[in-house]
């Protein structure tokens, strides 16, 4: 048994059916007889407002209007939600 390494992030874990179909492909990994090793990182939507969030600080501004510090945990928090039976 072999360990595979799959990367996945942005749109490919958006919401609830994107992280269905990246569950599927991990266990369709497992049905091969290979250990799945899963990286996932921010989904859609979180990188593009942290950086929105960084270049304002950077100017010297406070946060920009929509993007605040904690705006990609309240976006984890709804895709919980989703996920939540």
């Amino acid at each position: 048994m072999g360990i595979a390494v799959q990367a996945f992030g942005g749109t490919s874990v958006v919401d609830a059916e994107a992280i269905c179909r990246l569950a599927a492909i991990a266990q369709a990994t497992r049905d091969r007889g290979n250990r799945p090793a899963l990286v996932v990182s921010p989904m859609g939507g979180v990188t593009g407002a942290l950086f929105g969030l960084a270049e304002t600080t950077a100017r010297g501004g406070g946060p920009a209007e929509g993007v605040t510090p904690d705006g990609g945990h309240r976006l984890g928090q709804r895709r919980a939600a989703e996920l939540a039976p």
